[in-house]
């Protein structure tokens, strides 16, 4: 099938209908820059070298999702961060929750001094 090649939206640029794509593009930026705004902090924290495990969990019903979580094995530290656009958007306590909910799903990081982090456009 032809379009796949740019998200399925190939046809669309093939047949100049760039009001469509506008208003994909417009519905569609959140969530994008939201993902990539998440793989840029995982790349700063990859390259701060801080860390000896770094990645993402989510729970297997899907409701807890956790952005990050970074392990540092060597120093028994492990650190939950929440990345959103606005640092405004970031609930604190419901990321201690959800991190709460991963350590008793898990059994991780038993003994391991653990800290909560936020992340926003403002720490680019």
């Amino acid at each position: 099938m032809l379009g796949k090649e740019i998200g399925g939206y190939l046809t669309k640029l093939e047949i100049e209908n760039y009001e469509s794509l506008k208003s994909i593009i417009n519905r569609d930026y959140e969530t994008f820059s939201g993902l990539m705004l998440e793989r840029h902090f995982r790349r700063v924290l990859i390259e701060r070298q801080s860390y000896t495990r770094i990645g993402g969990w989510w729970d297997r019903k899907g409701g807890n999702e956790i952005d990050i979580v970074a392990e540092n094995e060597l120093a028994g530290e492990a650190t939950f961060f929440e990345v959103k656009r606005k640092s405004g958007n970031i609930d604190m306590k419901l990321l201690e929750q959800k991190a709460a909910t991963f350590l008793h799903a898990t059994g991780a990081f038993k003994g391991y001094n653990i800290s909560y982090k936020r992340l926003s456009m403002n720490d680019l």
